[in-house]
C-alpha cells in the first residue's frame, strides 16, 4: 500500500523534539508528515514517574512562538542556588540579575507533549498513532518511508526524533557512536515538601553526586511539590533505591538540609544510567 502525497517533511517520533519540528515546520508551511510507535492512548495517558525537564528561556521563547504557553503547564523558576557538600562555598543564581523574568519553567515532559499534540491536532496535522517507521531508502530526490504496516509514504527529508536509542538511526546512519559511563545513576521522583520552593532550584554536589531538588507544580489539592534528581554512584544509588520510602525521605532530608522542611511524601522512583553519547555523523 502507498501514500500517494508527498511531504517536505517526515518525523519519526512525537516527543518534545519531534512534536515541537512538526509544529514549527508546520507554521512555516511545510508539508509534514508525524509517526509515532506509540498509541494514541499512551500519548494521552499520565507519565507515572512525573519525569519533568527545565525549560530554558530559550526554547520558552521558541514554545511560546508556537502558540504553547509553559507558564500554563509547569513552575516557574526565578532563582538557582547551588553548593557543595562541605558548604565552603556556593553560587546564586538570580533571572533578573540577567534581566530575565525568569531562568524557565520544571515542566512535566508528557504534559509539554500532550500540549504539542494538541497544537499539531488544531493546526490540522494528525499524528500517525502506533505506526513505526521501520526502513527509509532515498533515491537521491526523495526518501522512500516504509512503516510497520507496509505502507509507503515519500519525503523530501526524513527527521529522526525517537532518542537515543533510535533503531531507525542505527539501521540508517553508519557511523561510529562514542559512548561513556559515568558510572553514576539519577534517580528521579516527585516529593511533596513542608516549605514552599519559592520557585528556587537548588542543587549539592555531594561527593557521591548531585542531588536537584527542583520547583514543582502543586498536587490537585495546592501541597507543594519539588521533583528531586538524585545522581549517585552505582552502588549508593542501587542502595537507595531499595529503601523503602520512609527511610529514602529521611537519607534524602541529609543529604539536601533543611531548606524545605521535611520530605513528607514521595511518589513512584525511577533510576536511569548515566552516561554521554555522541555520534561522528548526524545527518546522511
Amino acid at each position: 500500500m502507498s501514500d500517494n502525497a508527498r511531504y517536505d517533511l517526515v518525523i519519526s517520533g512525537a516527543g518534545m523534539v519531534g512534536a515541537s519540528l512538526a509544529l514549527a515546520a508546520q507554521q512555516a508551511g511545510l508539508r509534514i508528515a508525524v509517526f509515532e510507535k506509540r498509541s494514541a492512548a499512551a500519548c494521552a495517558a499520565a507519565d507515572p514517574f512525573d519525569r519533568a525537564s527545565l525549560i530554558a528561556t530559550g526554547s520558552v521563547r521558541f514554545l511560546s512562538s508556537l502558540g504553547v504557553d509553559p507558564a500554563l503547564l509547569g513552575s516557574a523558576v526565578e532563582r538557582m542556588r547551588v553548593w557543595d557538600a562541605e558548604d565552603s562555598g556556593g553560587i546564586h543564581l538570580d533571572a533578573e540579575e540577567g534581566g530575565e523574568d525568569l531562568l524557565g519553567y520544571i515542566i512535566e515532559n508528557r504534559r509539554l507533549e500532550q500540549a504539542l499534540h494538541t497544537a499539531l491536532e488544531e493546526s490540522g496535522l494528525y499524528i500517525r498513532y502506533g505506526r513505526e517507521i521501520t526502513g527509509a531508502a532515498p533515491d537521491g530526490k526523495a526518501m522512500y518511508i516504509t512503516d510497520a504496516s507496509g505502507t509507503q509514504s515519500r519525503g523530501t527529508l526524513l527527521a529522526i526524533a525517537e532518542g537515543r536509542q533510535s533503531p531507525l538511526r542505527k539501521a540508517l546512519i553508519q557511523a561510529p557512536i562514542f559512548r561513556e559511563s559515568y558510572g553514576q545513576d539519577a534517580i528521579t521522583a516527585t516529593v511533596w515538601i513542608e516549605k514552599p520552593h519559592r520557585h528556587i532550584a537548588y542543587q549539592r554536589f555531594l561527593s557521591t553526586g548531585p542531588l536537584a531538588v527542583l520547583p514543582f507544580s502543586d498536587d490537585a489539592h495546592g501541597r507543594a511539590r519539588a521533583s528531586i534528581v538524585w545522581s549517585a554512584k552505582q552502588a549508593r544509588a542501587r542502595h537507595l533505591m531499595a529503601l523503602d520510602d520512609a527511610r529514602f525521605l529521611r537519607e534524602l532530608h541529609e543529604a539536601f538540609g533543611p531548606q524545605l522542611g521535611h520530605f513528607q511524601e514521595i511518589g513512584r522512583r525511577s533510576s536511569y544510567p548515566l552516561s554521554g553519547l555522541h555520534s561522528s555523523r548526524y545527518i546522511g
